[in-house]
């Protein structure tokens, strides 16, 4: 059976959950070709602030209906893995046609959650991994192309004159 979490307990305390089957939800607010990302906002009970969570979910290549609208509220079951130091979830499912317990449950449509707006600094901070978020007035300063990883890093700045590298 899958351990009924959440983004946040995901994203604070990872290494509880690598290699577990979760249960957790999330909007998805972004999507690559079959893949996404779930982010959820999380209200700290104490000070009041808000705090955004995300996570990767790879399909395996399968593409998965709930999994690629952007607004979609859904519940996800599948494994706590981690690809080249980044959480993801994997081992994702859903048919139609011949549903699962574990299968992605599509829970509510039209979900709005706009980009945060951060500086460059603060986009250094690890929290903003998989997190829908906008830079404003970021100039490109210059960056290289990773032939081994097929990658490439490009260094900006913002008005601040603060770096932060986008990959």
């Amino acid at each position: 059976a899958a351990i009924l979490t959440s983004l946040k307990e995901i994203c604070e305390d990872p290494d509880t959950y690598l290699d577990s089957k979760v249960y957790l939800e999330g909007i998805v607010v972004k999507t690559i070709a079959t893949d996404a990302y779930i982010n959820l906002d999380f209200e700290d009970e104490e000070t009041g602030d808000i705090q955004r969570y995300g996570l990767f979910i790879f399909s395996g290549y399968r593409s998965y209906g709930p999994l690629l609208t952007i607004g979609n509220f859904i519940g996800l079951t599948g494994t706590i893995t981690s690809f080249n130091g980044n959480l993801q979830m994997t081992n994702v499912t859903y048919s139609p046609y011949y549903p699962s317990d574990d299968d992605i449950k599509l829970i509510e449509k039209n979900h709005v959650l706009n980009p945060l707006v951060i500086t460059a600094e603060e986009g250094n901070d690890e929290k903003y991994i998989n997190v829908i978020v906008t830079i404003n007035n970021l100039h490109g300063t210059g960056g290289y192309k990773d032939t081994e990883t097929d990658s490439m890093t490009i260094y900006c700045v913002d008005d601040l004159n603060k770096e932060i590298k986008l990959r």
